[in-house]
């Protein structure tokens, strides 16, 4: 331990930055290989706290060997709407895919990436990325304790403006009006 209170480990030599559907997929194939790695969510329940339209194709779910998600609607048909355009429908005469929250989808999915040769880190916030000859550094935080972790491989699945891009420059992080949004709700009547 050095005077500022974090350490370094090189135990892993694959680390993935979010719990998302990418980063689990990721989790599963290095799992799948054999491959160490550290999965680190800063959510507790992978999806939780992201807004989203929650949509997952048939194809998905059948490729990642769900067969069920918990409170999942079948879609057969999606309304669409576009700037300075009118609402269209399309009607796909059979189910295409189901909808679901975002945390069923991330809990079911985690259930699924398998034990093998990873470590699942929930609530455990990435804050900075830095990209040495050596490898990658990744500073955590978790519950006030803060940690940097050594990585031959950083795999980023945080989302459209990832972490690593407050550090390592690959591109420029996309503007708001750039991207697209969607919104889910879910009633109980």
């Amino acid at each position: 331990m050095t005077a500022t209170g974090y350490y370094v480990q090189c135990r892993h030599p694959v680390m993935i930055i979010g719990a998302g559907p990418a980063g689990l997929i990721a989790a599963r194939v290095l799992t799948e290989l054999d491959i160490d790695y550290m999965l680190l969510s800063r959510e507790k329940v992978p999806g939780e706290n992201k807004a989203c339209a929650g949509f997952i194709p048939s194809g998905a779910l059948r490729d990642f060997g769900i067969d069920t998600l918990p409170g999942a609607h079948p879609v057969t048909t999606v309304r669409m709407k576009f700037p300075r355009q009118d609402m269209q429908t399309v009607e796909f005469g059979a189910k295409v895919g189901v909808n679901v929250s975002r945390a069923n989808l991330g809990m079911t999915m985690l259930k699924h990436v398998g034990t093998g040769s990873g470590e699942i880190r929930l609530q455990t916030e990435v804050g900075q990325v830095t990209v040495k000859q050596s490898g990658c550094e990744l500073t955590l935080h978790k519950q006030g304790q803060s940690e940097k972790l050594t990585s031959e491989i950083v795999i980023d699945a945080s989302g459209v403006n990832p972490v690593s891009l407050k550090t390592v420059q690959l591109r420029e992080r996309l503007p708001d009006h750039l991207m697209g949004y969607t919104a889910q709700y879910q009633m109980e009547l």
